[in-house]
């Protein structure tokens, strides 16, 4: 089945949308007008029980609702097919108990396919985290609605690709043509339309080897509570802000910078086209150059008419051979900064498509690639010297302390700056204080007064940052904060993070920090950049089981 390409951006990503008559492109959200589609041939209902001539690696989101017994149907017949469906095959549970999973299921697949429901789809939710773990690493999802999912209620980015929906039928004839023409669609989406995609993004993934920050999504997704002043203002600046491309979000540490960066990410999806998530302590997440790889990545997933043009500058393909992939990596490592900046960036970008509103490339803790003693910022100073050459629809979302380089190399591009150090930072405290802190089962029976009156305690100790409140919840969690130990803790992460480490003991037990702990810390110190799950499994004897759990 030939797609229906996008007149505007060139994307293959499109639905024909039957109330309106038209096609809808989900990389550009342009809608135009081209014949309605016909039924593929290319699948046959014939060929259902046939083995597949690919098979997939495939992740399935649902909500663990009335559709489990349909899921579980299509997971065997595509197993059957030859694919291989990865499923969490337990209740979910806390989001803390089987994030560890999910982002290995995700990690160790190649697409992903979400059941979208009204439990699916609640906002908070889990299923609606992992759809935005899945969007961020496969580029897009797959989806299919149960009939019951109010279309209010799905996340924006996933609502414009809905299918037909799932739904029930009257007699078991019905229903049994109802779940085979549902099969078929999924069968065409993961062995069709997915099949160019998929093999174009993994010959790039092998080539450019960009980092991962599923874990990353995974951590800074649940539980995040306020800031909704730093959204209205991304919101304003990416609409009524057409002179400044750069949004800057400065604040200490502490502030919970990475978990904001992670919050736009997901809330932003239709702006933002590529993370990088900076670290100092990490070799690899301190690299310019492994920066720009990553991105590169990155953008390829997002806009079919940049993948088209950055493949052949790579002398790559669908299907490209073993050494094919090893000269296109042999080609990227005798670059510097500024040729592989033209190779993966400059190059392919000139002559877009023309967006007609901002798509932003989000930095977080862009100071911690500084060299404070050098007074250098080479990833800082390169967005400041070529950002020039790129589309004037792109822009940045940069995070870093108030104190650092960055400013410097910003300036040319009038940033738009908003400080943590706003009255509003407060309001942010007190209201995690109370749905948080507050909400604990050794707290809830306090009168109202005293739970007013600690909550003041807590964030005037804080020193306006969120970090320390959330030690201070999961201290109280595990034990080794006392209710009446709240008069007199310490001012500041200094002070914390003492009573923190003092105790180890009682975390974990004498036996088990020297036996478990200590040796996994060994490692994480020893590791060039971060430390791969399997390897330290591999080192520590350990079950798999016990890695995600």
């Amino acid at each position: 089945m030939k797609p229906t390409l996008c007149p505007q951006c060139s994307s293959t990503f499109t639905t024909y949308k039957a109330k309106a008559g038209k096609w809808e492109c989900s990389a550009c959200e342009e809608r135009f007008d081209a014949p309605a589609p016909q039924v593929s041939s290319m699948v046959e209902a014939s060929d259902i029980a046939t083995k597949a001539t690919q098979s997939r690696c495939i992740f399935f989101s649902y909500g663990h609702d009335a559709n489990r017994e349909l899921v579980d149907r299509f997971k065997a017949d595509l197993e059957k097919r030859g694919h291989q469906v990865w499923i969490d095959d337990k209740e979910m549970g806390s989001w803390d108990g089987w994030r560890g999973a999910i982002t290995h299921g995700i990690h160790d697949s190649q697409l992903a396919v979400a059941f979208l429901s009204t439990q699916s789809a609640c906002d908070p939710g889990e299923c609606r985290n992992e759809n935005a773990m899945a969007r961020y690493h496969f580029g897009t999802v797959h989806p299919t609605t149960d009939e019951s999912a109010p279309i209010e209620s799905i996340p924006a980015i996933i609502s414009h690709l809905q299918w037909p929906e799932l739904g029930e039928a009257s007699d078991p004839q019905a229903y049994e043509r109802f779940y085979e023409e549902k099969l078929l669609e999924i069968i065409r989406r993961v062995e069709v339309e997915a099949t160019r995609f998929a093999s174009e993004s993994e010959v790039l993934r092998l080539v450019l080897q960009p980092s991962d920050f599923d874990s990353k999504f995974a951590q800074h997704l649940e539980g995040f509570i306020g800031r909704e002043w730093c959204f209205e203002a991304l919101e304003s600046w990416l609409h009524h802000q057409p002179d400044s491309r750069v949004f800057w979000a400065k604040a200490g540490p502490g502030f919970g910078k990475s978990a904001l960066a992670v919050q736009i990410a997901s809330r932003f999806r239709g702006a933002v086209a590529g993370v990088w998530f900076c670290d100092h302590q990490s070799a690899e997440l301190s690299d310019p150059l492994r920066a720009l790889r990553t991105l590169a990545f990155q953008l390829a997933l997002r806009w079919d008419d940049y993948r088209a043009r950055l493949l052949p500058r790579l002398e790559l393909h669908a299907g490209s051979r073993e050494e094919q992939v090893r000269a296109a990596m042999e080609k990227l490592a005798k670059k510097n900064l500024k040729d592989l900046f033209d190779l993966l960036l400059a190059g392919p970008m000139a002559g877009l498509n023309w967006r007609e509103h901002k798509l932003v490339i989000l930095m977080d803790a862009l100071d911690e690639v500084s060299s404070e003693a050098e007074g250098r910022n080479d990833l800082a100073a390169m967005i400041g010297r070529e950002f020039s050459e790129l589309p004037k629809w792109i822009s940045f979302v940069v995070t870093s302390r108030p104190d650092s380089l960055v400013g410097v190399h910003l300036q040319r591009f009038k940033p738009f700056e908003i400080v943590a150090e706003d009255i509003r930072n407060e309001v942010d405290l007190r209201q995690y204080v109370q749905e948080r802190v507050m909400a604990l089962e050794k707290l809830r029976g306090l009168p109202a007064e005293e739970r007013e009156r600690l909550a003041g305690v807590l964030v005037a100790k804080s020193a306006g940052m969120v970090l320390y409140l959330r030690m201070v919840e999961e201290a109280l969690q595990d034990g080794t904060l006392e209710l009446g130990q709240l008069e007199s803790m310490e001012w500041g992460l200094a002070g914390l993070y003492s009573r923190y480490y003092q105790n180890f003991d009682r975390r974990y037990g004498t036996a088990g920090f020297s036996s478990a702990v200590q040796p996994l810390l060994r490692l994480m110190m020893a590791a060039p950049g971060p430390l791969p799950l399997e390897l330290a499994a591999e080192v520590r004897e350990w079950a798999r089981k016990r890695c995600v759990a």
